[in-house]
């Protein structure tokens, strides 16, 4: 009995001896929205690094794109649960920014994905190259165009700089074609293809001659392409959209789009993730990560560019 007493005790001291298991770290990944089939991609992203990293990925979003009060109050929720890290894909350049200062304070790690804000003190930004990827919209829609002619440009919605960089590009290659070519602007499209649509509609009411359409994003895309079918023009007016969804492939199939700017989201998701882990970690981690866009016009060959930039 007293040698039993005795192991019982070692036995004691040793679990008492022994540290206490680290929890898992926990990373929150804020996307502008969850509405959208982007962002679904970037959860894929961010997940699929969370299984190679060991953490545990939260993935929380607003329904909408541009509800910025919505995105703030999950945020706001994320520091108050003690989470090691925000992954977030800002909508608005400067709402969140005080909220974001005040996670950096209690130590949590924060990095930008998809959108750049006024923010300095984030670990990186894992985004494209918006401005790049407006310009090459830009070039292939002015070619299809013949370099001259009316292009209306759908504007997505005021602060968010992921679509204003893209469209900033469209406007700087579109201005270098000098007077031949003239472009009308489509203030507040939005972000639902409902708000872009009746955009659409009401540009071509006071300008018919449009001959061609430059869209920076995924909503915007289905709403002029279904604006279009509407008025008979599918096909007839150029079309250059952004992202990729099973409608937008159909269009590419039909004639109905001529082109559409592919990103990387699987990767901005992935690699935003593997920041945070890494500045968690103490690793060093460059301060701009871009990723890869690319124009497809071929829908034969969209999806194996989809898979080649998702990185799967």
């Amino acid at each position: 009995m007293k040698h039993v007493f005795s192991l019982l005790l070692a036995c004691l001291a040793l679990c008492v001896s022994l540290p206490a298991m680290a929890e898992r770290a926990k990373i929150l990944v804020i996307p502008k929205g969850v509405r959208v089939k982007y962002w679904q991609w970037v959860e894929q992203g961010a997940k699929r690094a969370g299984h190679d990293r060991d953490v545990e990925i939260i993935f929380r979003g607003p329904w909408a794109s541009d509800d910025f009060v919505a995105q703030f109050g999950i945020l706001k929720a994320g520091i108050e649960e003690g989470v090691d890290a925000i992954v977030i894909a800002p909508n608005h350049t400067s709402y969140s920014a005080e909220l974001l200062e005040q996670a950096v304070q209690k130590g949590i790690k924060v990095v930008l994905i998809d959108s750049d804000m006024e923010f300095e003190d984030r670990v990186s930004l894992v985004a494209s190259d918006n401005h790049f990827a407006g310009k090459q919209a830009a070039e292939h829609l002015i070619s299809l165009m013949g370099g001259k002619g009316t292009a209306l440009l759908l504007h997505y919605a005021k602060d968010n700089a992921s679509t204003m960089a893209r469209e900033k590009g469209f406007l700087d290659a579109a201005s270098e074609r000098g007077s031949c070519l003239t472009v009308v602007e489509a203030e507040e499209a939005g972000v639902s293809a409902g708000t872009a649509y009746y955009a659409t509609m009401e540009a071509f009411v006071s300008n018919p001659y449009i001959s061609g359409i430059f869209s920076p994003g995924e909503s915007t895309t289905i709403g002029a392409l279904r604006a279009l079918r509407d008025m008979h023009l599918n096909g007839t007016v150029k079309l250059v959209g952004f992202d990729f969804t099973r409608e937008i492939h159909e269009a590419l199939v039909e004639g109905s789009l001529n082109g559409t700017v592919l990103q990387s989201p699987y990767q901005i998701g992935y690699l935003g993730v593997m920041a945070a882990c890494d500045a968690l970690e103490g690793k060093p981690v460059e301060k701009r990560i871009v990723t890869k866009t690319t124009v497809v016009v071929d829908p034969e060959n969209m999806f194996r560019e989809v898979e080649a930039l998702s990185g799967q």
